[in-house]
């Protein structure tokens, strides 16, 4: 909301990597601060909803709330109220088939359907984390910055190495704008007009 703030992340130490959300006032005072995950969490991406319910995206490779990665590393989303307390988490094998998925972004449209994607492909989730569609066709295989904004009719629009335009109904492709390749050019920020 306008008057409090959170971060996601992760924390690094003695070979454990856990999950982390921090939830501020206005004023910068902790009100909460929750880890998720004991070894094996990295959390990349976040996004509140209208109620303060705080959806973050990242990798997981460990056993986590009940249950196990099918690869080295499954991409994952989580749903935690406004008070920290998760209230589901789903675990994503790459959709390419290699076995090594993350997500590194996250966004929520107006109807409040979460899309995440990262470089095992792109999905669209209900707000109690049920799949609406999936795409594994959006190619991002390499570690760069992703962004997802929404056109007018609620399709979203990922900044990779391409820019792709998606069907909010379906997740097919509608347009894809292939960027000038030069070494190490990505895409960091997509606004909105």
């Amino acid at each position: 909301t306008a008057t409090s703030y959170y971060v996601a992340g992760y924390i690094l130490g003695n070979g454990i990597t856990t999950g982390f959300i921090n939830y501020y006032s206005s004023n910068g005072t902790e009100q909460w601060s929750q880890t998720y995950g004991a070894t094996k969490i990295y959390l990349w991406g976040s996004k509140s909803d209208s109620s303060d319910n705080i959806y973050a995206v990242g990798y997981v490779g460990e056993v986590y709330d009940s249950k196990t990665p099918t690869g080295n590393r499954d991409s994952l989303i989580l749903k935690v109220n406004s008070s920290g307390v998760l209230q589901w988490s789903k675990f994503v094998d790459d959709l390419s088939g290699s076995g090594d998925g993350y997500f590194l972004s996250i966004n929520i449209d107006t109807g409040g359907d979460i899309i995440a994607s990262g470089p095992g492909g792109t999905i669209k989730f209900d707000p109690n984390g049920n799949t609406i569609w999936s795409n594994a066709n959006i190619s991002m295989g390499e570690w760069l910055s992703h962004n997802i904004q929404f056109d007018s009719n609620k399709n979203p629009i990922i900044a990779a190495t391409n820019l792709y335009h998606l069907s909010s109904t379906t997740g097919q492709i509608i347009h894809t704008k292939r960027f000038e390749t030069r070494s190490e050019e990505h895409t960091s920020e997509l606004q909105s007009p």
